[in-house]
């Protein structure tokens, strides 16, 4: 081997060396982070599916790679799909995928911020909490289509792009490094969220695809958004991004299907130890009757008390799934306000405040409470969560009362649709329920003669009037009943002094309001 010979195999075994073992790919970029994802796992938690209109070509949010590099001042970010397409010629070259990346660079518990944005609708861990997130789409919502967000929302597009390369179905973010730092601490965690763009915010996931939205979740308000995501760590997507309702409703089911068998085995093992015992089934059936009828108070309370935990589990879980509804940032900066005031002793307060006047302050004094227990006062979501759990307690302890009366009306009222949402938020009805269903119950009891049960059932009417108008038809109906037996008795004193001392009591509590009389 000549000295010529030598040279260029010296020089091509430090190239090769070189290349193989130094961090720098072709131009003037160093790779810092290189990611793969799976072919076809662009369906969310499993089940979703594209929506129907055709320019919703299969592969558009399945991410194949995630590549980190540093190019002079700049990080970038490359992802590549498997399909990139632009219908609606927009800006940066590409129309569906919505990217949100998000960087927790300290990777300490609670230092950053949990929340996914724009409706992405995924609950990050503490222990991930992260302190930027880039998001980019093709510029549909604005000039750039990119931006950088704080953990504490403050949002930065000076010197960060987007572009795209369709021949290679790639887009890439440019980030100055001076923004989030230097990503080449390994420390650094990497959470790739892609979704539908749909106006700066996740497109939607329904139970069943439409022409615009996709298909395969439960509903529009609990369903995590997110198509197709990636982690700089071991993760599980299917279990991430799975919506919480599928595993309860199995749980619900589970739950009730459980509870019915245990009601039914008690019967069915009495019946088959007597029949082997005593070989007649008539003798039995009367001895279970006789069970029965001697246990009825025990049976329908312990009936009452089971339908009560259940329907406190439907609506536990519907108080944190459900998006924040039209009324309650109203409701909830109501309550807030009554609980600084009674935390500073300012009492004059209450009665001076007049926000959302047009509705009792009951019901929001109610939920103050909860505001100043959970000391959420300077936190919405919170005071938000807090006043939705006294809601809830509210329709379960309604739930119970009419559980003892009628099990069947307790099982449908605990069911119901209707009822799951409006008293799983923070509105003013399940209170307002709750003193009706206590002032009819009570009224009911007290024979329309004056005791104990027509006291109670006049200072529920004023509760249940001073937390919502809407209990009116009920204050008329007991108001008539009154009158007619007053005027059945001719204005006896005693029905007058009656219906006299249960007006006072309801009124009374009424105008105890802050501005009723405004």
């Amino acid at each position: 081997m000549n000295v010529t010979t030598k040279s260029l195999f010296l020089i091509s075994f430090v190239l090769i060396t070189f290349v193989l073992f130094n961090p720098v790919a072709s131009g003037d970029q160093e790779i810092v982070v290189f990611l793969t994802d799976p072919v076809g796992d662009d369906y969310g938690c499993g089940s979703v599916v594209y929506p129907k209109d055709e320019i919703f070509v299969d592969g558009l949010f399945d991410l194949l790679s995630y590549r980190v590099c540093l190019e002079n001042d700049f990080v970038v970010f490359e992802l590549q799909f498997r399909e990139m397409t632009n219908p609606w010629n927009l800006p940066n070259g590409f129309s569906h995928q919505l990217i949100e990346i998000l960087l927790d660079e300290d990777r300490e518990r609670g230092s950053g911020n949990t929340s996914t944005l724009y409706n992405a609708n995924l609950k990050i861990e503490p222990e991930e909490a992260w302190e930027y997130a880039i998001i980019a789409d093709g510029g549909g919502w604005q000039r750039h289509g990119v931006k950088v967000v704080e953990s504490n929302g403050t949002e930065i597009q000076d010197g960060v792009s987007v572009s795209c390369d369709n021949e290679t179905n790639t887009i890439l973010i440019r980030v100055p490094q001076s923004i989030i730092g230097n990503p080449k601490n390994e420390n650094w965690l990497h959470t790739v969220l892609i979704g539908g763009s749909d106006w700066l915010h996740f497109r939607q996931v329904d139970a069943l695809a439409s022409e615009w939205y996709f298909g395969g979740g439960l509903d529009r308000d609990s369903d995590c958004n997110v198509i197709d995501m990636l982690k700089s760590e071991e993760f599980n997507q299917e279990s991430i991004l799975a919506n919480p309702s599928t595993y309860v409703a199995l749980f619900y089911k589970s739950f009730l299907l459980g509870s019915i068998s245990l009601v039914l085995l008690f019967p069915m093992g009495f019946l088959i130890f007597f029949l082997f015992k005593t070989r007649r089934l008539d003798l039995i059936i009367s001895k279970f009757s006789v069970l029965l009828n001697k246990n009825r108070k025990i049976i329908l309370i312990a009936i009452a008390l089971w339908l009560s935990v259940f329907s406190l589990i439907l609506r536990w879980h519907a108080l944190f799934v459900l998006s924040v509804q039209p009324d309650e940032p109203v409701y909830v900066p109501a309550s807030i306000h009554y609980a600084e005031a009674i935390r500073n002793n300012n009492w004059g307060e209450i009665i001076r405040y007049d926000f959302n006047i047009e509705h009792p302050v009951f019901s929001k004094l109610i939920f103050s409470i909860s505001v100043l227990v959970t000391d959420s006062i300077n936190n919405l979501e919170d005071a938000i969560t807090a006043c939705r759990v006294v809601s809830a307690l509210f329709t379960v302890g309604n739930i119970l009362l009419i559980s003892l009366i009628n099990p069947i009306a307790g099982f449908l009222f605990s069911v119901s649709s209707w009822s799951i949402t409006y008293s799983s938020v923070a509105y003013l009805d399940s209170p307002t329920a709750f003193f009706a269903t206590v002032a009819v119950m009570a009224f009911s009891r007290s024979k329309l003669k004056l005791n104990k049960y027509l006291i109670i059932s006049a200072v529920a009417t004023g509760m249940g009037f001073a937390s919502k108008y809407t209990f009116i038809p009920v204050a008329i109906m007991i108001s008539v009943l009154l009158l007619g037996k007053s005027l059945k008795q001719r204005f006896t004193r005693e029905s007058v002094k009656t219906s006299m001392l249960w007006g006072h009591l309801d009124f009374r509590i009424l105008f105890m309001q802050p501005n009723f009389m405004d």
